[in-house]
């Protein structure tokens, strides 16, 4: 159960609303003591309402499951038939075989919500019409002697007398109701006004939910629902497999194409309801053997995979076309929606509730495959829950197509139900829960976590950001005098894993957070080190520090002072530490290297350290912000012990400019803007701002190894801190006046320097090919690097490079050259190329935690995004450099006498994990150009190759997906941008009038 998800509050609330519509008695109502179960007696038969928890990892998602009993089962088969008869003509809810609270079988009809704050709102009037519907549908068979039907040998055979209605669950001695309640009989007085009413209404609101949602899938650029052009409403098809489809469409397109099902939507006319939209599913498998049996266990696949989908509708088997022009029976699953829905009774946003319908049928598809296809089955279906809360990023996963929306997600909730029950466990009596999380008293001081809302992005439908603070009581009534503040900022240097702060209040808190962004699993286990870290170095601290103030002890305000220490002070010594220290591999030289490679703003600087880690050298003005100042950013990573075992040590040191007093306060209004700053929540704080033994200003944090396995994932983890203390220092400088920090702007030499070490040093701890040489020539303003190698597979293994001769010198044949101009500034765009051509070049392969290594680009993850490519070809239509008319494949700019054509397309994919590089070339007229042209030894820029093709000459670049090189969405969406503008300039050189 979610202590702090919004999944079953929200489920709670949806069962209020619809019991309050149907006008429930409280004499006829029965609830049990959790208030999970609530049973209406609205006439001969009693409907339960059940409340739970949703599938695993959605604490924002609950379940309302509504199920009607209608009798006793003593004749299995019947009952098997009755059910798919009626399933055959269902209209929301289905006919199931249940095992009641007596431990007897019962014939039921049963309908299943997963509600969530995101839907609560336009499911209530639905929600409400369906249960009306069931109920209408139990008493109807109740009165027409279903009972007799499926009651077998125990009401003497179908001969014998009309069985009984079913008994009350857990409420076996509840008298009979006289009579029906009103609003059963409402049902009746809102279906049949509507039964002959248009049912257009609902099919423009689907139509126009499939639009919205093959426009996101689009976007996401994963897969695509493939739509028949013919169909009367709406027939398309979805996905039977997790693999991807070819070209992203999903659809039988050619032989090789995976399997689909097929959704439908028409206008039809329903026995009972009239007019309306029936929406169906057809699997294209024949029945098994026991089929009945398979259709029982699919309608009841809302008790086997909890929290998947909606239960709307019912699986049953119905006749189909089979190949030979006969009838065979097939699995179907529809849904029938009357037309009396988009009256005053249904909901509001019809189009919001057709989405869930589509994405309903979609799953059930999917939970087919991991029910009834033991043959297909996959590790994707023996996941918790199929689709709802997977995101890009997440391992599991695939797209919207695949039903995966992100609903019910809330990392805050997650975070903060594991550290309860890790943190406070049994000790309830120490503890105080909040909506927003907890307080407890591990002993004498309290330690308190929350999850704080951050802002929304720019853009305002962007999800809102949060952090999971942790913070422990250290001193009260502390003076911020200079001593004191000296030595916080002395102690803040060395610790690492959480910050000291004094607030004005005279407060002295021992403080850390962790974005939940990119929340994961990792990132749970890493909350609770750091708060079993905090609490024992609180402790230590509270008596260490100067005698200013008193140790802030405090006790709950009920259970008064805890009488013992508990478990939580000896956790540091006893399991994190031995963690950290068998942690294998050994945190090695060539992490702290590679993951320098995915920073911001990329090491110009770059040195292995005498004790195995690495020093490197950046500057703010390698980025597009504009600062007033420009000092040269030392970091420093090692390996070292900060009290809770060997990790990565980050120091970064910024050149602050004042007395010791001064240094010391500005660390410490520092560290508070870490926590609380406009850029807190997409930061993680485990360290902060302190006083180093030389007197400068260095920000400090240890990361443990122990939370990932796999040098790969080192590798992540370390990147990710890095770029975190990026993101500190800019915040530092944004705030800093520019008489704080000193300015040592580069120079072309300082940079031809600096890069001369980086590529010595990431050459010493990776493998090139023998021939692999690189170079380095300061310019008045700039640097020239040349990489060149041997080709020894053909043109297209040198990525970002020219491949074949090189300007005709017959010492270059078979070799291929790779020249980047680098300014002295604003260079992110050229050092990433230059980063992935040197890297992309290697033979060392990355120990991951699987069977397999790999090097930057391997995973799909690392590819440029679509967005990242519609940035770039927006921004080049915004210089007036590229126009691309939508819908056509191919963008268009000057090239002389007539437009060269510009083509951005993924190659076909030839690397583990379905990972592919992009092609970018830049098309003309053959006629343009005499001959294929050719690098010359002066060239600065040199990073494609021209290649003559059927539809006329091409300059083209390949870019590998190295997504560890290409850093976050900015500096990809920017490199990109460089690169497409190379290549539209590259073609204009060559062109005579070929533009600027």
């Amino acid at each position: 159960m979610s202590l702090f998800g919004g999944g079953l509050s929200a489920a709670a609330a949806l069962r209020a609303r619809i019991l309050e519509r149907l006008g429930a008695e409280e004499e006829w109502t029965r609830a049990s003591d959790d208030l999970g179960l609530v049973a209406w007696m609205s006439g001969p038969a009693v409907t339960f309402f059940r409340i739970g928890d949703g599938a695993e990892g959605t604490p924002d998602l609950g379940i309302l499951r509504i199920v009607t009993p209608v009798a006793a089962i003593g004749d299995a088969e019947a009952a098997l038939a009755e059910c798919d008869r009626l399933n055959q003509g269902a209209i929301t809810s289905r006919w199931t075989v249940e095992v009641d609270r007596l431990g007897a079988d019962a014939l039921a009809v049963a309908c299943t919500f997963i509600v969530g704050p995101h839907n609560l709102g336009h499911l209530e009037a639905f929600a409400t019409w369906c249960a009306r519907e069931q109920i209408a549908a139990a008493i109807a068979q109740i009165t027409g002697g279903i009972a007799r039907r499926v009651a077998g040998a125990q009401a003497g055979g179908p001969a014998g007398p009309v069985a009984a209605p079913h008994p009350w669950g857990p409420y076996p001695d509840w008298s009979l109701r006289p009579g029906a309640s009103a609003a059963v009989r409402g049902y009746e007085d809102d279906a049949r006004p509507g039964r002959a009413e248009s049912s257009a209404p609902l099919a423009r609101a689907l139509v126009e939910a499939f639009e919205e949602l093959i426009a996101e899938m689009a976007e996401q650029g994963t897969g695509e629902w493939g739509a028949w052009t013919d169909a009367t409403v709406l027939t398309c098809e979805t996905p039977m497999t997790w693999a991807q489809y070819p070209d992203d469409f999903i659809g039988q397109v050619c032989d090789e194409a995976p399997d689909t099902a097929i959704m439908t939507a028409t206008r039809d006319d329903h026995p009972r309801a009239g007019n309306g939209l029936r929406v169906a599913l057809r699997i294209p498998w024949s029945p098994v053997e026991q089929a009945l049996q398979a259709v029982a266990r699919m309608n009841r696949l809302d008790a086997e995979v909890r929290g998947a989908t909606h239960s709307l509708g019912a699986w049953s088997l119905e006749s189909q076309p089979s190949e030979d022009g006969g009838d065979e029976p097939g699995y179907v699953y529809s849904v029938y929606l009357p037309a009396a829905l988009a009256g005053a009774h249904g909901p509001a946003d019809m189009t919001a509730l057709m989405r869930e319908v589509l994405l309903t049928v979609a799953r059930q598809g999917l939970l087919w495959r991991r029910m009834l296809a033991a043959s297909l089955r996959t590790w994707e279906d023996d996941h918790p829950y199929v689709g709802l809360a997977a995101r890009p990023g997440d391992t599991a996963w695939h797209g919207l197509a695949w039903g995966e929306t992100g609903e019910g997600r809330n990392p805050g909730a997650q975070a903060l139900d594991y550290l309860y029950a890790q943190c406070v466990g049994a000790d309830t009596d120490w503890a105080d829960a909040r909506p927003d999380g907890f307080t407890w008293w591990p002993y004498e001081q309290a330690q308190h976590v929350a999850v704080i809302p951050g802002d929304t992005g720019d853009t305002g439908d962007e999800p809102a950001l949060a952090v999971l603070r942790v913070w422990t009581d250290v001193r009260r009534e502390v003076p911020a005098t200079p001593a004191v503040l000296a030595a916080i900022a002395r102690l803040n240097a060395r610790l690492g894993r959480s910050v000291l702060v004094l607030a004005d209040d005279g407060t002295l808190s021992l403080a850390c957070h962790l974005a939940l962004a990119d929340e994961g699993p990792w990132v749970r286990r890493w909350a609770h080190a750091l708060a079993v870290d905090q609490y024992s170095t609180a402790r230590d601290l509270a008596f260490a520090l100067p005698a200013a103030g008193q140790p802030a002890r405090s006790s709950h305000q009920f259970a008064g002072p805890r009488p013992d220490r508990g478990e939580l002070l000896g956790l540091r010594d006893a399991m994190y530490a031995p963690l950290a220290r068998g942690t294998r591999p050994a945190l090695t030289t060539r992490v702290a290297l590679l993951a320098t490679a995915g920073l911001g703003l990329l090491p110009h600087r770059l040195a292995i350290a005498g004790d195995g880690g690495v020093e490197f050298t950046w500057h703010p003005s390698q980025g597009d912000i504009d600062l007033p100042v420009d000092p040269a950013i030392t970091v420093r990573a090692f390996v070292g012990d900060t009290g809770s075992g060997p990790g990565w040590v980050v120091r970064t040191r910024l050149p602050v400019t004042a007395a010791a007093g001064d240094k010391a306060r500005w660390c410490n209004e520092q560290n508070a803007a870490l926590l609380d700053g406009p850029g807190a929540a997409h930061l993680h704080v485990t360290g902060g701002w302190g006083l180093g033994p030389d007197g400068e200003c260095c920000l400090t944090t240890w990361l443990s190894p122990f939370m990932v396995s796999g040098e790969s994932n080192q590798v992540q983890q370390l990147l990710g801190l890095m770029r975190d203390h990026q993101g500190a220092v800019f915040a530092a400088l944004e705030s800093a006046g520019p008489a704080t920090v000193d300015s040592s702007p580069l120079t072309p030499a300082s940079l031809a320097a600096g890069l001369r070490e980086v590529l010595a040093s990431l050459g010493r701890a990776l493998e090139h090919a023998a021939g692999y040489r690189w170079s380095v020539e300061a310019r008045d303003v700039g640097v020239v690097v040349t990489l060149s190698g041997p080709l020894e597979d053909g043109a297209d293994a040198a990525e970002l490079a020219e491949a074949g001769p090189a300007g005709g010198d017959a010492a270059d044949d078979g070799r291929f050259r790779t020249v980047v101009q680098v300014p002295v500034t604003c260079h992110r765009p050229e050092l990433g190329v230059l980063y992935a051509a040197y890297l992309g070049q290697s033979l060392t392969r990355v120990q991951t935690p699987a069977s397999y290594d790999l090097v930057p680009g391997e995973l799909p993850r690392w590819k440029f995004s679509l967005d990242q490519v519609g940035y770039a070809v927006w921004r080049l239509g915004q210089e007036g450099m590229l126009t691309w008319p939508e819908g056509d494949p191919a963008g268009r700019f000057d090239a002389g006498p007539r437009p060269g054509r510009l083509e951005i397309v993924f190659r076909s994919p030839d690397r583990l994990y379905q990972s592919a590089a992009l092609r970018v070339a830049g098309v003309i007229d053959s006629d343009a150009l005499p001959a294929l042209p050719h690098g010359e030894a002066g060239d600065i820029d040199l990073l494609g190759t021209w290649r003559r093709r059927e539809d006329g000459i091409a300059y083209e670049v390949t870019v590998p997906p190295a997504g560890t090189v290409w850093g976050s969405e900015g500096p990809a969406a920017e490199t990109l941008t460089w690169i497409v503008r190379h290549v539209v300039r590259h073609v204009q050189a060559a062109v005579p009038g070929g533009g600027a």
